[in-house]
């Protein structure tokens, strides 16, 4: 019997053995190309008439991607964007090449984000395809980045793929974290970015008491030029946190925009506990871990020492005015862009009310370890039924923890929100 050896470099394998292969699983293989463009190859189990992307993305991909499987094309199929053969017959391998696309798209990961040394990092999530019944689904991206660059990226890609970074920028290996940082961030920023995300993960480790399986990567890149002023953007996908610093403004420091960007990491950070070590039950409302996280950022900056208690205040008092808005709707069936933060970030802090009235060294952050510990204790997965439970295993009084889940099912409008603050204490 002769071994085959993995190597895990550049996300492909090397077989140490002449035996036969495995019969090919369905798989996406990308490389840079010497102009800067890109080269996809998507390979299926069996001849195919066409694929279904799974992220139709504004439909972008017509702009400017050009098909070169002979008789393939793009096309758009109801919501889907789809490369069909038309007569050309049935192919195993279909093959694509397209620029680099920093486009942003409304409640989309971007393609690519340029760093400011010419390097990239791409989003894998935009291969991910299926054939057109469905029958075989295409998510594993194996990306080469040639001989001159090297690759960065998480051990796992997620069903909703992760961003992989292609360039020479020496990765920074701290205790929590892995990062690429952009030579171009002003030097302050930069610092300032990897010392409290380095911070913050490890707050939430000793906090909650649970370590994260693996490191998470960071990305951070710099986008000057775009505006005057200072914004930023980002987002996580699973082992992994995107940020981008955007516009000339940020070579000045701001007290107030840099705390609003690192309440966005804090936020992310948070979901590598309560949506990456565990997952929320499927059908959970998400003011679960939306709710939770956003409440969790704002503790995490009190204990790292950028916000004081007056801070927690001032954002819980914001939460509820933001809730006051809100439909006259049950949380636990909210759907808006804000409900699931602002009234779960409430909802967050009334639990820690109420395991403080039992016990006042008890925090959110106990909670959180305790929840974690109940879900992977069972199989992985946390509802609402087990944040409620928690609470009360915790010593919280039972009476109190039932007419905050009652409260939480029940439809509420603007004066029960503010009549449920009074009562539990935290709001002025």
């Amino acid at each position: 019997m002769c071994a085959t050896r993995w190597l895990v470099v550049a996300l492909a394998f090397v077989a140490a053995c002449t035996a036969p292969p495995a019969p090919q699983q369905p798989s996406v293989e990308v490389r840079e190309l010497a102009d800067g463009a890109w080269h996809a190859t998507w390979r299926f189990q069996e001849p195919v008439s066409g694929m279904r992307f799974a992220r139709p993305a504004r439909y972008f991909r017509e702009d400017a991607w050009r098909v070169l499987t002979p008789g393939y094309a793009l096309a758009r199929d109801g919501d889907s964007q789809v490369v069909l053969g038309g007569d050309a017959a049935p192919v195993a391998e279909i093959q694509v090449e397209f620029p680099v696309d920093t486009r942003k798209f409304p409640r989309e990961y971007e393609f690519f984000h340029r760093f400011s040394d010419g390097s990239v990092a791409l989003y894998t999530g935009m291969l991910h395809a299926e054939t057109l019944d469905g029958r075989v689904v295409a998510t594993t991206v194996t990306v080469d980045p040639g001989p001159a660059r090297a690759l960065v990226t998480t051990d796992t890609e997620g069903a909703d793929g992760t961003y992989a970074y292609v360039g020479n920028i020496p990765p920074l290996h701290a205790a929590h974290m892995r990062a690429v940082v952009d030579p171009g961030l002003p030097p302050w920023l930069a610092y300032e970015l990897e010392q409290r995300t380095e911070t913050f993960f490890a707050l939430l480790a000793e906090r909650t008491g649970h370590q994260l399986e693996r490191k998470p990567l960071v990305l951070f890149n710099f986008v000057p030029g775009e505006r005057d002023g200072y914004a930023y953007r980002g987002g996580a996908l699973q082992g992994l946190i995107h940020l981008s610093a955007v516009g000339d403004g940020w070579h000045d420091a701001d007290p107030n925009a840099v705390r609003a960007m690192l309440r966005f990491i804090a936020h992310e950070a948070a979901h590598m506990w309560n949506a990456d070590l565990v997952k929320y039950r499927s059908g959970s409302p998400p003011w679960l871990h939306e709710g939770g996280a956003d409440a969790l950022s704002e503790r995490i900056l009190v204990a790292a020492g950028i916000a004081g208690p007056a801070a927690l205040a001032a954002f819980d008092a914001e939460a509820l005015d933001e809730c006051t808005r809100q439909p006259e709707l049950a949380l636990s069936e909210a759907r808006s862009d804000r409900a699931p933060y602002a009234c779960g970030s409430l909802v967050a802090s009334w639990s820690e009310q109420l395991l403080q009235a039992a016990d006042p060294t008890l925090d959110l952050f106990d909670f959180t370890g305790r929840l974690i510990a109940r879900a992977r204790a069972g199989d992985g997965r946390y509802g609402e039924d087990d944040w409620f439970a928690v609470l009360k295993a915790m010593g919280a009084e039972a009476a109190a923890v039932d007419a905050l889940q009652a409260f939480v099912r029940a439809p509420q409008a603007a004066p029960a929100w503010r009549a449920a603050a009074e009562t539990w204490g935290n709001i002025p």
